[in-house]
């Protein structure tokens, strides 16, 4: 369920939000932190930049290590882009995105 939520933000929103919160936090560092790794790669393939350090000096990726969230850290690791991001960012209903 909270996928759908995340998708649909994103879609009615500007690019996704790299904005940092509390200790330089981004969405991207709290999906990591709590594990949520279906979240993680919503936001990775949206645009999230991954490179973002937070007020620790911590990218994503370190986040999801500290906590030990091996799911998130091997995504992060790979960080592959897949069909999901063409349906999430496809300016028009393009052939591929209706045929996903």
């Amino acid at each position: 369920m909270a996928v759908v939520v995340v998708i649909a933000v994103i879609k009615l929103s500007s690019p996704v939000c790299n904005d940092c919160w509390l200790a330089g936090y981004t969405a991207l560092h709290m999906a990591a932190a709590w594990n949520r790794v279906e979240i993680v790669k919503v936001l990775v393939e949206s645009g999230a930049d991954c490179d973002l350090k937070n007020s620790y000096n911590e990218v994503a990726r370190d986040v999801a290590e500290r906590y030990g969230n091996r799911n998130c850290m091997n995504f992060l690791d790979s960080s592959g882009v897949s069909a999901l991001a063409c349906i999430i960012n496809c300016p028009q209903e393009c052939c591929l995105c209706l045929s996903l």
